[in-house]
């Protein structure tokens, strides 16, 4: 079959549509055909001016070739999320899970209240949960969620000023914390009284107004210097600036630093000699 020079595109445009269908045909369907950074010129040194034409014909048809098995295949481009494990799979622990934490909570009605719950922490800590009377049907069996969440605060302060006062050689006696929390209205918060604004638009990225309810925790940690043996130890008061650095510490604390994320919770903290 003889083919003349006029002829040939044709040919070619027939084979570069043809290898379109192929391409979308899923033959390969993450495989890029033309690099991004590939150049739609092509050098003038070919020997026919219609070779070079059928050249970037081919390429402008790879080009879109390429966008075009994007859109079929949004996998090759888009990264997929991960599926969601099946309902009631076991959480599975590593030897790098160290700071994972593992619990579990039912409903215990065998204790007299409806909303009493039986709670196992890390397969090793058991305790009983409820509400207090003040709940419709709170029997106050157990501490309130709110009740732990004030003590894991308090606990949390307490144990992150002993690691620094041990790494540091602070002389630290021992130490007492008493907290309070409470809800209140943003207007009523003294360092909430800059941001509500009369309640009548939420301010910066908070969105608080006066009428917002705000957590309020409050913590008085007693502590003193301690110098030497226990029986025979010398108590000191601390200096404002013990009081001041200890402050800072508290705050470092990961449960302060956990609920103070949220600008809803003030957490106020002082330092009291014993």
């Amino acid at each position: 079959m003889n083919m003349s020079p006029s002829s040939t595109p044709r040919i070619l445009r027939a084979l570069t549509h043809g290898w379109t269908k192929v391409r979308q045909s899923h033959l390969f369907p993450h495989q890029p055909l033309v690099p991004a950074s590939a150049s739609a010129s092509f050098p003038s040194t070919l020997p026919h001016s219609h070779t070079r034409d059928h050249l970037r014909c081919l390429h402008s048809g790879f080009s879109s070739l390429a966008s075009t098995s994007s859109a079929l295949h949004p996998s090759a481009s888009t990264p997929v999320p991960p599926l969601a494990p099946p309902p009631n799979t076991p959480f599975t622990l590593r030897a790098d899970d160290k700071y994972t934490i593992h619990g579990r909570v039912s409903e215990d009605m065998s204790l007299g209240g409806p909303f009493t719950q039986r709670c196992t922490v890390r397969d090793r800590h058991e305790l009983v949960v409820d509400e207090r009377g003040l709940y419709a049907g709170g029997r106050d069996i157990g501490p309130s969620p709110f009740d732990l969440l004030l003590l894991a605060l308090g606990s949390c302060t307490s144990m992150t000023l002993r690691m620094y006062a041990t790494r540091s050689g602070m002389p630290l006696g021992p130490m007492e914390i008493r907290l309070m929390h409470s809800k209140k209205a943003a207007k009523d918060v003294q360092e909430l009284q800059s941001a509500a604004d009369g309640g009548k638009t939420g301010v910066g990225l908070s969105g608080i107004t006066s009428n917002t309810m705000v957590d309020v925790f409050e913590m008085s940690i007693g502590v003193s210097r301690m110098e030497g043996e226990s029986a025979s130890a010398t108590v000191t008061p601390l200096s404002e600036h013990d009081c001041a650095h200890l402050l800072q510490v508290a705050a470092a604390c990961p449960v302060h630093k956990s609920l103070a994320g949220n600008p809803r919770n003030i957490i106020r903290t002082r330092i009291v000699q014993k």
